[in-house]
């Protein structure tokens, strides 16, 4: 009898560092600032943390402050970098994407307010099946998200990065590892599994 081996793609999955909304108290989601002073070490720091792992690739969301992260750990470990669109942060916040909370709360009160009554239930836009005014549909932003890892695992690696946002990474636990899954600023968690049913958590 031969026995064949089994080999999983490992993914880490990494979320991107500190960008130039948090600098000025601006809402995220689509809006593409780059990263800050702050987030530049921070990153650094990631890339130092992670130069001896042989990433076969570095799959990266297309907005700047992932993929400016991803830079940085793309070249300390000496590897490729690729963008996957489908991997970019949800449109969560619509019509006051990259507004300060200031303007926002003169302009758009009342979406502010719901804004606020959503955290006071412990939850946010970005991670909530309710749609602000101009945002991305929940359900969507799921099939959009599933669609990029997809991509991932049809990529015929071993080993590969995903450098992409807080929103993406929460779906990800939430719809596809059936857990939980809240990623602070250049943390990461590590994924084993070749297609969407077998995919798990690794590191909690």
């Amino acid at each position: 009898m031969i026995c064949y081996e089994v080999l999983f793609l490992k993914i880490y999955l990494i979320r991107h560092s500190e960008s130039e909304d948090d600098d000025i108290d601006a809402y995220g989601g689509i809006s593409d600032f780059p990263l800050n002073e702050k987030g530049q070490k921070d990153a650094e720091l990631v890339a130092e943390k992670l130069k001896d792992v042989k990433f076969d690739v570095i799959f990266t969301s297309p907005y700047l402050r992932a993929k400016q992260t991803a830079e940085k750990i793309a070249e300390k470990c000496g590897c490729p970098l690729t963008e996957v669109y489908n991997l970019r942060e949800r449109n969560s916040y619509g019509v006051v994407s990259g507004v300060t909370k200031e303007l926002a709360k003169q302009v758009f009160p009342w979406i502010t307010e719901r804004i606020i009554w959503m955290k006071k239930q412990g939850t946010k836009p970005g991670y909530s099946n309710e749609t602000l005014p101009g945002a991305e549909n929940y359900l969507e932003f799921v099939v959009r998200v599933k669609e990029g890892l997809k991509e991932v695992l049809r990529s015929d690696k071993e080993l590969v990065g995903i450098v992409s946002h807080g929103g993406v990474c929460h779906c990800i636990g939430k719809e596809i590892l059936g857990t939980e899954v809240k990623l602070p600023k250049t943390e990461f968690r590590i994924l084993e599994g070749n297609n969407l049913e077998d995919l798990e958590l690794v590191t909690p």
